[in-house]
């Protein structure tokens, strides 16, 4: 699914080796910080170095181009991190890489010191940066976490909110911090292709990313079609909700998830693809939507704000902006707006220039 790079390239900086920290069935169908991991595990493999990746859940490699290693027991209880540290005397990696909160990352930097290994963090959202009652990762979980941060040998973050956020919580060594591209996780489009009449919202459920708007933007738009394609895992009564409004709002479909075979289609589908969050790192339904050359309206965010000067972004503010977006842009705009989307995606975010780039910080 990813855009495979060629072994043939050459590899700059000095990590021969990586031990990454991720669990390679996560099920998300669109993005996720674990796949963002896993396809990183990939692309390194792809130009030649040795990678393992670790998790805690079972997982029989077919075509990983990686090696997988489980590590048994509860992470939060010190037998855990007793094989942790058997793994990675073992395998003796140049980098360590872990993402995503984690009150465990003083033990990891820890473990790391002592066997003379470099850790490596990737940001993957806003909220890392504070202690927030409404995250499960705040209090002295939190601080935990502020304090692991302080053993990295380099932070990734995604956008420059991040980039001065992380370098004001370190305490020394603020260079550390460095700005990359999210890895792109479907294969681009070759060329631009025919939307249907439709605007699209693609994603897993949680409720900060609100995909109940798209109900409320359709019954104030009924000359437009909206379809949300959402993984609502489990939750019985969100899926009732949107089946519900599927039934009664002539302009409104619902499709509960899609592999990642079937995205191809749904973003093809795509006039526009709408990302309604109430926060986010950098949106991967964004990158993937331009790699398929298609624009996105979104609520404010960080990272797109960067990209808001071209057509590939329309910032709306709240529910009102987002109808207002629709309903003020020309209907054969929107794949001009792809156009330029598509355009942009392949010259900011093409893996082999990630990679390298990822790889000199290394050296």
């Amino acid at each position: 699914m990813g855009c495979k790079i060629s072994a043939s390239i050459p590899s700059p900086g000095l990590m021969k080796s990586a031990v990454i920290l991720a669990n390679p069935s996560t099920g998300y169908m669109v993005g996720g910080a674990e796949n963002q991991l896993i396809q990183l595990g990939a692309e390194l493999s792809a130009v030649g170095k040795e990678v393992t990746v670790i998790g805690f859940i079972d997982h029989v490699p077919s075509n990983d181009p990686f090696d997988y290693r489980k590590i048994a027991g509860n992470w939060a209880r010190p037998l855990a991190w007793l094989r942790l540290f058997q793994t990675l005397l073992e395998l003796r990696p140049d980098v360590f890489v872990t993402r995503v909160l984690n009150p465990l990352l003083p033990i990891y930097g820890l473990i790391c010191r002592l066997l003379g290994i470099k850790l490596y963090y990737f940001c993957a959202h806003d909220w890392e940066l504070e202690s927030r009652p409404d995250k499960r990762i705040n209090g002295w979980r939190w601080r935990s976490f502020w304090l692991g941060i302080q053993f990295v040998d380099k932070l990734f973050v995604q956008n420059k909110f991040q980039l001065s956020g992380f370098k004001r919580l370190l305490w020394s060594g603020k260079s550390r911090v460095k700005i990359i591209r999210n890895i792109p996780l479907m294969r681009p489009a070759e060329r631009m292709e025919p939307h249907d009449d439709v605007f699209i919202w693609i994603g897993s459920y949680r409720p900060h990313k609100r995909p109940e708007w798209v109900i409320e933007i359709a019954k104030a738009l009924p000359h437009h079609n909206f379809e949300v394609v959402v993984d609502v895992k489990h939750r019985t009564k969100v899926a009732e909700l949107f089946q519900n409004a599927a039934e009664t709002i002539p302009n409104f479909s619902y499709m509960p998830g899609a592999s990642r075979e079937e995205l191809f289609e749904v973003y093809r589908r795509a006039k526009a693809v709408l990302i309604t969050s109430e926060g986010e790192g950098f949106p991967n339904v964004a990158i993937e939507a331009w790699s398929q050359g298609r624009s996105v309206i979104s609520t404010v965010n960080n990272a797109l704000l960067d990209f808001e000067q071209g057509d590939s972004v329309t910032i709306a503010e709240d529910l009102h902006a987002f109808i207002k977006a629709i309903q003020d842009t020309p209907s054969d705009d929107w794949s001009a707006n792809g156009a330029f989307a598509l355009k942009m995606f392949q010259q900011e975010f093409q893996t082999e220039k990630i990679i390298k780039q990822l790889l000199s910080y290394s050296a």
